[in-house]
Order: structure tokens, then sequence, then C-alpha cells
């Protein structure tokens, strides 16, 4: 089944304070509040705001409609908010219909008066409508560990929550009345613990605390599973109570309760990781599937029989903006990180000291819009910025002063008007030509701009840029349908300057960007079946990620055509799939580990580095440094060879082959979970020190791992990323 975002308000919240609750009130008519004390009702079919009001009592942190009334039938209903007043209001909505012919279209009105129900000691976190034998009621919890019980106008009952005398925040609430005399209240609060309460005595029954579920207890829901058998008064088929609960970890929790001797026994079953971070709502479809979102924007949907097994979820990434990991880059050259921000660059030197050394801040011009994408050469004198509105080129210097200090000096070469590049890369050919390369933002096309040295020695830039337009490469690519996904670059040799760009439709093509950019020098169509994420060009040696984990592996090698020589993509299926397979088992069903960001390879080290939103995967392949580096020397062995076609060159190539489909042998660490990954690679290392350290140590020698994260925001700042590097033993 597909999903995709059917409708969507853009900027809804003009002051970008966080909305806490939506509340479905008619077909494409729903109701929102927020932290800034607004209650709003939006028409979702022509994203239009039908209704916005401020009730009063400050911030709105919860809201609930009552479920005996409904808007389309009988034309009016109530939406109880909790406000930090510690009031609970009740908003009468009633409706109409818009002609005498159409009785389905309605037009929305909200009542002027607002009830107000007696207060609470402290602001209401979260709220429900308890449905009794006896009556109706609210159910409120808040932030001094109260739980009151309410009536029309006032308050009947309080239970309350405390740790050793103080007072505990109680995140949520809910009411489970499902047959009579079977009432109960379900709460979960800042100790991890769920509790169980009876709705006659308003005592607690039993607390709970599950595995793989730390921290708060953010939200409850409650999945009933009714018996087909016939029952009545006399012949009652009590059901199956799944009772489950998110919290702050991003871990999902359950328990079970089973009706024995007419009476029920609850039983903590299991958690499961479902989120990165917190996990903000969770909610029944039906009676056997269950939706939660989290603060990682993310939405997971599942079975409620497939969660108690290893089944993993499905994923929902409701954005409407391209998706884009990565905000910085480590440019092993210069031992550099580049860390982009909305309105400003970071220039980080010196690993050993990351944290805490930045050498150069780049600030935005007044007039450039928002910062989209940046780049720097491979030997540090070139460096591109991209904007909304432009690309700005600077020639670099990276200085050691005294005391080794470094100084940075940046020079405007070149303005081009550009209207927000996706991604820039850079490839220089020699000391007096480079070139730079830009992805459009519509993301079909990427624009060459070529440098070059004139005979006076100073630098100029052509007038006219090279352009690489996808549908000529892409023959079944219709014209507003392709989307580059991802580029990257890796200086072969001399007189050769390669460029490696890939697609959402798994297409793959590898250009000479000194040559034809029409014609390319490998074309890998449907490569994937799934769109690309992520490649590595090392050594002639092109790796290939897709967004849903496969990894297939392709060597470059080059056959003499006439008299030319021509490259040619040689792939290795059976490694290429058994390797995809087993990432797939081992990794992304297991773990739920989607989806993946980046890649990364260390050929000295034979080890694949692998990064999504919230892991890093470091793996270990024994033969991949041999693969790459011997291959090249065992092709000229075979040819010089006197050896005839279907001999001894035949046999040695399968054995060959039959060697590295080996599967990966050692998993190395991984690392989960982690804020919001960004960023992640292997990071350069003087090769004497790591000989000097092998010697040492038994020819045991460190890998270094560099982590971009941005920590989690509440909304209202922006936190610059948190950089740090790992080393782990090979």
């Amino acid at each position: 089944m597909g999903w995709a975002v059917e409708h969507y308000i853009p900027n809804a919240i003009q002051s970008g304070k966080p909305i806490t609750s939506v509340v479905e009130i008619a077909p494409n008519v729903v109701a929102t509040s927020s932290l800034d004390g607004l209650f709003t009702i939006w028409n979702l079919e022509s994203r239009t705001r039908v209704h916005q009001s401020i009730p009063g009592g400050g911030a709105i942190w919860c809201m609930e409609a009552d479920p005996t009334i409904n808007l389309m039938k009988d034309g009016k209903i109530i939406l109880a908010i909790g406000c930090e007043d510690g009031r609970v209001r009740l908003i009468h909505i009633t409706s109409q219909p818009m002609d005498d012919e159409n009785d389905h279209q309605r037009s929305i009105q909200v009542v002027e008066y607002v009830e107000r129900i007696e207060p609470g000691p402290s602001r209401v976190l979260s709220l429900t409508w308890s449905l009794e034998p006896n009556g109706k009621f609210l159910l409120t919890t808040d932030d001094a560990g109260n739980i009151r019980k309410l009536e029309t106008q006032k308050c009947l009952q309080v239970m309350k929550i405390t740790q050793k005398g103080s007072p505990v925040v109680i995140w949520s609430i809910i009411a489970l009345h499902f047959i009579p005399d079977y009432h109960y209240y379900v709460t979960g609060d800042a100790r991890g613990t769920v509790t169980i309460w009876d709705a006659k005595t308003c005592s607690a029954i039993q607390e709970f605390n599950v595995d793989n579920c730390k921290g708060d207890i953010t939200c409850v829901t409650a999945v009933v599973h009714f018996s087909r058998k016939y029952r009545d008064s006399q012949h009652l088929v009590l059901p199956d109570v799944d009772i489950l609960f998110g919290a702050a970890d991003g871990g999902i929790g359950a328990i079970r309760g089973n009706p024995i001797d007419s009476q029920y026994h609850w039983i903590p079953v299991r958690g499961r990781s479902l989120h990165a971070r917190d996990v903000r709502t969770i909610k029944a479809i039906g009676k056997n599937k269950i939706v939660s979102g989290g603060a990682d924007y993310r939405i997971s949907m599942i079975d409620t029989d497939d969660f108690f097994s290893d089944a993993f979820a499905t994923r929902l990434y409701p954005s409407k903006r391209p998706h884009r990991p990565s905000c910085a880059y480590y440019y092993r050259h210069q031992d550099l990180l580049i860390a982009e921000h909305d309105h400003h660059i970071d220039f980080w030197k010196d690993t050993a000291t990351l944290s805490d050394k930045i050498i150069f801040r780049y600030n935005l011009r007044k007039g450039d819009g928002n910062i989209c994408a940046s780049t720097l050469s491979k030997d540090g004198s070139w460096w591109a910025v991209a904007t909304t509105r432009t690309i700005r080129i600077y020639q670099m210097q990276i200085a050691i002063q005294q005391r080794a200090n470094l100084a940075v000096k940046v020079e405007p070469f070149q303005t081009i008007p550009y209207s927000g590049a996706r991604q820039l890369l850079w490839i220089q050919e020699n000391d007096t030509r480079c070139y730079l390369l830009a992805l459009s933002k519509e993301a079909d096309a990427v624009h060459v701009y070529t440098l070059y040295i004139t005979g006076n020695g100073s630098w100029k830039m052509e007038k006219t840029p090279r352009r690489i337009f996808w549908t000529n490469l892409v023959s079944t690519c219709k014209t507003g349908t392709c989307s580059i996904t991802c580029m990257t670059t890796e200086k072969e040799e001399e007189e050769t300057c390669l460029l490696a760009v890939g697609d959402r439709y798994g297409n793959v093509f590898v250009l000479d960007v000194r040559g034809d950019v029409d014609r390319p020098v490998a074309s890998l169509q449907g490569c994937l079946s799934e769109s690309v994420v992520a490649m590595c060009l090392q050594q002639n040696v092109l790796l290939v990620c897709g967004c849903q984990g496969q990894v297939k592996l392709w060597r470059m090698i080059q056959e003499d055509v006439g008299d030319r020589q021509e490259r040619k993509m040689e792939r290795l299926p059976a490694w290429s799939e058994a390797v995809g397979e087993w990432f797939k088992e081992q990794v992304i069903l297991s773990l739920d580990w989607l989806p993946i960001y980046g890649v990364d390879m260390d050929v000295d080290s034979s080890c694949l580095l692998i990064y999504g939103h919230h892991y890093i995967i470091l793996l270990h392949w024994e033969q991949l440094e041999e693969m790459i580096t011997n291959h090249k020397d065992r092709r000229n062995e075979e040819s010089t060879g006197e050896t005839m076609p279907g001999e001894r060159g035949q046999e040695e190539k399968r054995n060959y082959a039959k060697k590295i489909q080996k599967l990966p042998s050692k998993k190395l660490q991984w690392m989960h979970p982690l804020e919001n990954v960004a960023y992640a690679c292997f990071m350069s290392e003087n090769k004497n020190k790591q000989r000097a350290d092998e010697k040492e140590e038994n020819h045991h020698h460190s890998i270094s791992i560099l982590c971009v994260e941005h920590p989690w925001e509440d909304m209202l700042s922006q936190m610059p990323p948190a950089v740090w590097k790992k080393k782990f033993g090979v």
C-alpha cells in the first residue's frame, strides 16, 4: 500500500509555536490548538482558515472532542481544551447546511460563549472523556501529579501520584469503557510508569515499567479485541485489551489485559524502538493497527499482531520539502569540516579539538536569502556557496600563523545568478583548470562552470556553462518527472575527471566533465530498483546505495576498442546481491533502520560506513581492499600471459569471483540511537603514525569516524550542530 500527503497547510502557525492537538470535527475540517493560545479551524480541501480565536487561559496543551456528539449528524460538537491556567474550557461548535438540497456541505459556526470548569492548581497537560453508567465525565492531568475527575461545572474526585513526596508530571491519560461494569483509567507519567486505575473507586490497581521504553510516558492508547462469539447478559465473553504507550526515548510499549475468572490480569508484553526520539502521539486505527508520530518527524504504522513479533513498521515522512540530510562535509586532504547553517557557514580545523576550534565563519550576504549548499576544492584554493538567489565563488588561502594558529583569507571571485542550487561540487583537472558543478533547484540538470588560467596568469570563468540535462541521458524519463538525487566525484587520473550522478529511479551515469558531457562514460540504467541516496567513487570502484537498503558494487575497467580505450562498468552481481540481502535481513529488517542517508568507504581498512537519521553502522569486508587494489594487477597478468581463452584464465577468474562473493565477515560496531545524524564519514590519519602504532600494538590500528548531529530543538531556538570523533579498533 502506498501513502502520500493528501492535504497540508503551509505556515499554519505564523508565531512558530508548536501545534499541540489536531482534532477532526468534520470531513476535511480539523481544529488545532497551539501553545500561543490560539484555537483554529481549518478547511483542508481549500487550505483556508475558517475560524480563529483565543479562548483565554494562555497556552492550550490538549484538546479532545465529545465522543457522544457528531457535527454532521447532530449539527453541533463540543471540544474540551486544557489550558495553562489550570482550567478546562468547553468550546461549542455548530453547523448548518449550506443549501437545502445538499446536507453534506455545511458551514461552521462557533458559538460565542465558552464554558469554564473549576480550575486546578497547575496547567492541564492531557484530558479525555469518560463515558460511565452514572454520567459523562472529563479526566485531566497536570504537572503537579493530579488526576482530576470533572463533571460539567465542578471537580468530583482528585487522585494524586507522587515520588518520594514530590509530585510527578502526568503526561497522558485515557479511559477504557468497553463493557458495562468494566471501567479503567490509564495514565503515563514522568517516572516512565504506566498506571492502571479502577474507575469506580478511583484507586490504582497496578503500575508497570516496560523494557525499551525509557523516560517519560508521553502518550497512551488502547485496542480492544472483541470476540466474534455470541454474547448476552448470561454468556459474556470478555475481550482481550492491549494498552500501548510511547516513551521519550522513542520506544513503544504494550501491556496486555487477559480476562481470567471475570477479572483482568495485566501483563507487560514488550517494548520496541520505532522512533529516534520522543513519541508525541499514538492512536489506534480500527482494531488491528496503531499509528505513532514522533519528534523525529516520522510516522510509524504497524499491525498489532506484527508489533508482538519482529515484523518491521511502515515509515511515513509527511514532508513537502525535499530530503537533504547532509548539512556538513569533511574534506580529507585539508582535514577541514564545513558545517552549513541557514545564514552562516562554519569552518572547523584540527580534528583533535574539533568541538572548540572554529577557524572561520562565513556570514550570509544581505539579500541572498538562505544558504542551500557549499563546496571546497580538493586543494583548498576554491570555495563556492549557493543561496536561494546566487552562487558566490571565492578564492581561499589557509595560512599557519604564530603558535600554530590558522588564518583563512577569502577573496570574492565571481557571483553567478542562480536560484537555490541543491548541491555543489568542485573537480580539479590540473593546476590551470577546474570545474564547478551545480545541481539545479528542480533537480533535472547539472550546470558545469569552467575556470581556467589565462595567458597573463589570472583566473577567468567561461561565460556560458555547459548543461547536463537528465532527459538527454534517460530516454524513458519525461520532462518534469526526472529528479537527480545525488552526485559524487573522484579524480582518477591526470587526464580524467569523473562525475557519477544518480536519480530517484535507480539510474546512475558516469561522465567525464572534461569531455563531452552529453555522452556518458558509463551508463547504469536500472542500477537499483529504488531511489539512489548515496554513492562513493574511489579507485575505479563505484559503490551505490539505495534508500531502502540496496547496496551494489561496480568496478570500472578499460577495454581497447580499435585505436582507443573505452571504460566499462563491471558489476559483481553475486557479491552485490548477497551483500544486499545480508544487509537487509541483518541490519534493516531486524533493527528498523530506514531510510539510509549516506555511505563512505575506507579501502585501507576494508571498512564500509553506513549512516542514517539516528544511527551509524561500521562494517568490515576482509576482501574489499584486495578486490579493489589487486584486481588491476591481476588483469594485467592475465592479459600478458600465454593462457588461451577458456583455460587457466577462466579458472582463475571464477576462483577470484568466488573469493570476493564472501559476505561481510565482521560487524565492528553500530551506534544507536543518536540524536539526528546529518553527516558521517571516515577521517584522514597520519600514515606514518599509523604504521608506528601498528608496530607497537601488534598490527592493531584504529579507524576514526566523524559524525555531525543536530540536537533536537524546542521549535523556538536554533542550536549549532554537535561534532564528535570516535575511534574503533580493527
